[in-house]
């Protein structure tokens, strides 16, 4: 199953689909907390290179390989067939959490991370920064 939440002023939107898990995606991120959000670096699998967004502790935003996603291209189902990989990124007060949604070996990661501290991660997990 597939769910997603959105933190919303309003309150919390939950969608959930069923579907049969997706293999493993071939991706590699550099993840870096920064003192109004996160950046992250695409090493290789994202047509993106960096990416960047603000965000508060405890705020979340979902993640493919084409960039950041709204609820409108998660409910594509075009945008789901050409997104390799789709997680949902948290800062936390001492580091990051990720929710795999698709294409990863993973369903959750978390780990500390100080600001401006950097940590690469792929479809299995965490993995080294080189």
């Amino acid at each position: 199953m597939l769910l997603i939440a959105f933190i919303t002023t309003s309150g919390t939107v939950l969608l959930a689909r069923h579907k049969e898990p997706s293999p493993p995606a071939s991706f590699k991120i550099i993840v870096e907390k920064t003192a109004n959000g996160i950046a992250m670096h695409g090493v290789e699998g994202t047509a993106w290179v960096d990416l960047s967004f603000s965000l508060r502790s405890n705020q979340s935003r979902v993640v493919n390989a084409h960039g950041m996603i709204s609820l409108d291209d998660i409910l594509s189902s075009n945008n789901e067939e050409h997104a390799g990989f789709m997680f949902v990124i948290t800062k936390t007060k001492n580091g990051i959490t990720l929710k795999g949604l698709k294409g990863t070996a993973w369903k959750a990661l978390s780990f500390s991370l100080g600001e401006h501290e950097k940590q690469a991660i792929d479809q299995q997990g965490m993995t080294e920064l080189h």
